[in-house]
């Protein structure tokens, strides 16, 4: 594991290989490549931050680079040439540099870490919320470093999406600590992954993950601070999917059940479609009874997890008024569209 100051090449002290090919980014990744076999050296050296070409240092060549090259070009050229220790210490640098200019909820792009402001404070169903959204919000199967700021001082933590678990890490004002529990939950959305596509259950898989990746990482499951949350889709009927209570790493077992229980209430409804085509499959009588299965196991899951179920019942009341005239308009064109069906035979 790359240690919490090691530059980007700091595994071997050697570039990642980036040939330049014909192509229209073919030169500026073999800058980048060279860029980041330079880092490494300055980094044998102890010159992490010694200043070259125009007065910048190694890591602010190297980024400006990445930068300059097409969004599908960086990403692969940091997936695929860049080492893992690489990775994790261009991104600290990203960190400590933004952390200096004190910007706040500006995202970097291509595969480089995110960065968002969080406000602070509030009851702990709003610091849920805040959680859920901010990992909503990262794209499918991205994982990140988060900032906020607390009495004038800039924290961090990670998160990373795992199948249908939003993993967060505890709050930390070291850059370098938080890149480090966010290795261990990439880890863990890597498991799930694969699993997903080998077969295994997906309960399993993430229980042995959540077990296992923290030790191989020389960490315990209650060293990151892990809580996550599970995530039921629930958009035909509110517009947003529906999440649990958040759990940590010891209550696994409770946050695994509430998740089984609100996915077999959602029961057989089709999976693969969207707002529009969920009609196609199901009617609306299947889907009204679908969505009273799923409001009970939602108002319960919440109440065993000590928390309202009146509040839960207040909140999915507020979602369903809201995206009523949503569901009213798909309502009215499924019925149209049978209809038409219905007069051409």
């Amino acid at each position: 594991m790359a240690s919490a100051g090691a530059p980007p090449a700091a595994a071997a002290g050697a570039a990642p290989a980036v040939s330049a090919e014909r192509t229209p980014g073919g030169a500026l990744e073999a800058r980048a490549s060279h860029a980041a076999g330079a880092g490494a050296r300055s980094a044998a050296v102890g010159r992490r931050r010694h200043a070259v070409g125009r007065g910048r240092c190694v890591e602010a060549q190297l980024y400006g680079l990445l930068k300059s090259l097409p969004q599908e070009t960086r990403r692969a050229l940091i997936a695929d040439r860049f080492s893992e220790s690489q990775r994790l210490a261009l991104e600290r640098w990203i960190l400590s540099e933004r952390s200096g200019r004190a910007l706040a909820g500006r995202r970097t792009s291509g595969g480089l870490p995110k960065i968002r402001g969080h406000a602070t404070g509030g009851s702990r169903a709003e610091e849920h919320h805040r959680f859920s959204s901010a990992a909503a919000r990262s794209r499918p199967g991205a994982g990140g470093v988060h900032s906020f700021l607390k009495a004038g001082q800039r924290w961090y933590r990670a998160s990373a999406v795992a199948g249908p678990f939003l993993l967060r890490s505890f709050c930390s004002r070291d850059p370098a600590a938080v890149s480090r529990c966010r290795d261990v939950l990439l880890a863990i959305r890597r498991r799930v992954s694969r699993s997903r596509r080998a077969g295994p259950g997906l309960e399993a898989a993430f229980r042995a993950a959540l077990g296992e990746e923290p030790r191989r990482h020389g960490l315990r499951p209650s060293d990151l601070g892990l809580r996550f949350v599970a995530v039921v889709p629930a958009k035909h009927w509110v517009g947003r999917p529906l999440r649990t209570p958040s759990f940590t790493a010891a209550e696994l077992e409770a946050g695994l059940s509430a998740w089984r229980r609100l996915s077999e209430a959602r029961g057989r409804v089709y999976r693969r479609t969207n707002a529009h085509t969920l009609l196609s499959r199901h009617s609306p009588g299947e889907l009204a009874e679908a969505w009273g299965r799923i409001r009970e196991a939602y108002i319960e899951v919440w109440a065993e997890a000590g928390r309202s179920g009146r509040s839960a019942a207040e909140r999915l009341a507020a979602l369903e008024e809201k995206h009523r005239p949503r569901r009213q308009r798909l309502l009215a064109r499924w019925q149209r569209s049978r209809a038409a069906a219905l007069a051409g035979r």
